[in-house]
């Protein structure tokens, strides 16, 4: 099985412009801990749950703030297990 076998538009993306307790939410709802965000189509990276308590930015838009995010990322052709094992690696919720 590949990744492209399991790629799911199911779980949004987040933009700059959406607040952290948009993004708490919506990790609330889909048990993650970790969401994309993008710059109109372009992936910027992941967020945790973690940065966002981290720097108390629940009220404010994610792009007001220096992040540093996360940019691991699976190709469609990539073995499941090979993605597997990046996520466990890296201690990801989502890739």
């Amino acid at each position: 099985m590949l990744a492209k076998d399991l790629i799911s538009d199911v779980i949004p993306a987040l933009r700059t412009s959406d607040t952290g307790q948009k993004a708490l939410y919506w990790m609330d709802i889909f048990r993650i801990s970790h969401l994309p965000i993008v710059n109109n189509e372009d992936f910027l990276g992941l967020i945790s749950d973690k940065d966002i308590y981290d720097l108390n930015m629940s009220e404010e838009p994610i792009g007001n703030h220096n992040l540093s995010l996360f940019t691991a990322h699976a190709k469609q052709d990539q073995h499941i297990y090979e993605v597997m094992g990046l996520l466990a690696k890296l201690k990801l919720s989502v890739i």
